[in-house]
């Protein structure tokens, strides 16, 4: 079995994108399949999860799927004790299983992100991303604006869009992931593994 992993950050957009410029997320931005999720109110990380991943079953065509840090999972961390239990999940899970895992601080913590938390995140998916043949990366919605988040988050993975055109919507995330299950258990002819 191929090597995947989907994570979750839930209130990191583009505007952190954009102002922060971390070095991993804009070098994947720019060969990697992508697009943008439009999430309409209410935008919780819980309401997030519940419709991006909440239906999902294990096993997803044929692969065990494993949730890490799913949000409202006991209380929330500081931003370092988030990434290890995320990093430990992942380290458990990956070759055996599909992790999909939510790195929600950005999400709880009431303000924007600054680029120092921004780049720690940064340097935390640069640190797996070298162990996966696919991946899906994307925040549901994005940074923390007048009491609510921004309604268009990120999408980032091996896994093409529906339509070059078009916004992901929540209820479309699901499908996308049970592909990327699918190219787990079956390699893509001409396509290696990185690192």
């Amino acid at each position: 079995m191929r090597s995947g992993a989907v994570i979750s950050m839930p209130g990191i957009g583009y505007a952190s994108m954009a102002d922060c410029e971390p070095r991993f997320l804009t070098e994947l931005f720019n060969y990697s399949p992508r697009g943008v999720i439009k999430f309409p109110s209410p935008r919780t990380p819980e309401e997030a999860w519940r419709r991006t991943f909440g239906g999902l079953r294990s096993p997803l065509r044929g692969v065990e799927v494993r949730m890490i840090n799913a949000p409202g999972e006991g209380p929330p961390r500081d931003l370092r004790d988030e990434l290890d239990l995320v990093g430990r999940g992942l380290e458990e899970a990956l070759g055996k299983a599909l992790p999909i895992a939510s790195i929600n601080y950005a999400a709880y913590k009431g303000s924007r992100a600054s680029c120092e938390e921004v780049a720690a995140i940064d340097r935390f998916l640069a640190g797996i991303f070298g162990r996966l043949d696919e991946y899906m990366i994307l925040s549901p919605f994005g940074d923390p604006v007048d009491g609510d988040f921004e309604e268009y988050g990120i999408y980032i993975s091996s896994v093409e869009r529906p339509s070059h055109e078009d916004v992901i919507a929540p209820e479309q995330v699901p499908l996308l992931v049970a592909e990327l299950a699918d190219r787990m258990r079956y390699r893509p002819a001409g396509l290696r593994r990185r690192g």
